[in-house]
């Protein structure tokens, strides 16, 4: 098989997946993360947005669920809605590839979603669970979710788990977990205050820092304007419409600000999408599913709404404001330029 992913020892529906996926060869982060993963090896992996680390830890969890237990397996946390159900659509694109007779049940559950019809889906137990804490935590308090018999967690954006304050939740979940508990967490730093979580529950874990080769993706062109005296929405506006992108994401360090300047775009005629923290769950959806059906051609976002979302087709990032924390300005600027484009 030409395809490099053949050395890792995959069952051949798993190959199918990755083929279809249009996957050649593994990156740095899937080359360290997969052996490791299904050798059962806990890990920590630290490494950038779009380094192809949904598919390190999800190639091998498939690989590892066993069809025939009709039982929790796998567990997979994520601190946005976005993000879990953007790595839950990757799952089910593998699942689709397992034998008729060993079909694999894959479920989301995430808040903002009626959460009896949640409990009424867990008639059976999924092999594979993708969600927001808070929200799994919800389904196991309600003896809905059996999470006992899992012996594999996910904890994926970590560091962001933290600012939202969502690791107590993940705690209460590993807790109630198998104890002899696989647990790969993923992160863009690993600040201070995730070490004695990362203690609890890990023994002895492969830590795997992929360095990037360049702070920035590659094909990536910086380009600064300087304001000088004009007014900056004017200087906005013609900066966007001469670029004149794909799609161009643009943000904000406050949601006041997103707001004003998503405005300020569209009275001049320009169709804009937002995304920040004062969307309402059902309206978040309703965004999403605009954006990815290109129905804008600008979306203003802040950093939290847009961390590890994947839009497809971003050609152009504009920081209408440069971020306090600058990991934050490499987080934005990934967001283009992705996977070698």
């Amino acid at each position: 098989m030409s395809n490099q992913f053949g050395r890792f020892s995959f069952h051949p529906y798993i190959l199918k997946a990755i083929e279809e996926r249009g996957f050649k060869a593994p990156t740095d982060i899937q080359e360290r993360v997969i052996p490791a993963t299904l050798n059962g090896t806990s890990i920590i992996g630290q490494s950038q947005t779009g380094t192809g680390k949904t598919h390190a830890y999800l190639l091998p969890i498939m690989n590892m669920i066993d069809p025939s237990r009709e039982e929790v397996q796998a567990i997979i946390t994520a601190p946005t809605r976005e993000l879990a159900d953007q790595i839950y659509r990757e799952a089910v694109k593998i699942a689709e590839h397992f034998p008729e007779d060993q079909q694999v049940l894959v479920r989301l559950f995430i808040g903002g979603t009626d959460k009896q019809r949640s409990i009424d889906k867990l008639k059976q137990q999924p092999q594979l669970v993708v969600g927001t804490p808070g929200r799994i935590k919800d389904l196991m308090d309600a003896n809905a979710l059996q999470v006992y018999t899992a012996r594999t967690l996910v904890v994926d954006e970590a560091d962001l788990m933290l600012d939202m304050g969502f690791i107590q939740d993940v705690d209460y979940i590993a807790a109630r977990m198998q104890e002899k508990l696989q647990m790969l967490v993923f992160s863009a730093t690993i600040p201070e205050k995730l070490k004695p979580f990362l203690k609890k529950y890990m023994e002895n874990p492969r830590y795997y820092h992929v360095d990037p080769k360049l702070v920035t993706a590659q094909k990536i062109d910086h380009v600064l304007i300087p304001l000088r005296h004009r007014n900056k929405n004017q200087l906005l506006f013609e900066t966007v419409t001469s670029y004149n992108p794909y799609l161009a994401l643009i943000f904000t360090n406050t949601k006041q600000t997103a707001d004003v300047v998503a405005d300020e775009l569209m009275k001049r005629g320009l169709k804009v999408g937002r995304l920040h923290g004062n969307l309402s769950p059902r309206e978040r959806r309703k965004m999403m599913k605009q954006i990815n059906e290109l129905e804008f051609q600008y979306v203003v976002a802040t950093d939290l709404a847009a961390r590890g979302i994947d839009i497809e087709g971003v050609s152009h990032v504009i920081n209408y404001e440069l971020p306090s924390d600058l990991d934050f300005y490499i987080h934005r600027t990934g967001r283009t330029a992705r996977a070698g484009y």
